[in-house]
């Protein structure tokens, strides 16, 4: 990537690293090799800093990229059981305030939901369409939910500590 590509240079916005664990912890060697990287337009959009891009495994044992910027972050999701990938993008403010979630669904139609939720949350709350109440761990703020057909609303705490409940 060139640096007219980053739009901001190497400088991740305050708000993703004072409330997302993830980005507080140094980088790992693979992530300091293997970088994630976008088309130019995401990455001048959000001020992208591929460079600065973490990787965990969700609790489902899925790869997971988490990539910050200045003015938003991507999460990208891989999944070689499910043969399945996808990536969503949001702006600081919303991803602070709302999570970042993406849809995905794998080549037999099974549909899942990844998100990236603030610290503070070792569970989402999963409220069913039957009535019942699930939990889905959390890995460094990122979850990966399945079976989403059942599944009503998901709560969670934003970066102020609110409760946050979204419509699935």
């Amino acid at each position: 990537m060139s640096d007219a590509d980053r739009a901001d240079g190497d400088v991740v916005h305050p708000l993703l690293t004072a409330h997302f664990e993830i980005f507080r912890r140094a980088q790992t060697e693979r992530e300091l090799e293997d970088q994630i990287d976008f088309v130019p337009p995401i990455i001048q959009r959000y001020g992208l800093v591929s460079s600065q891009a973490r990787v965990t495994r969700a609790a489902s044992g899925e790869t997971v990229w988490v990539t910050p910027g200045m003015r938003g972050a991507g999460l990208s999701r891989m999944s070689v059981r499910t043969r399945s990938r996808g990536s969503c993008f949001g702006p600081v403010e919303s991803v602070a305030s709302r999570g970042l979630w993406g849809l995905n669904e794998d080549l037999e139609g099974r549909r899942s939901l990844y998100g990236l939720v603030p610290d503070g949350n070792p569970v989402v709350g999963l409220d069913l369409r039957d009535g019942g109440h699930l939990t889905a761990p959390v890995v460094e703020g990122v979850v990966i939910i399945r079976d989403i057909e059942r599944i009503n609303t998901i709560e969670f705490l934003d970066a102020t500590g609110g409760t946050q409940r979204q419509l699935c």
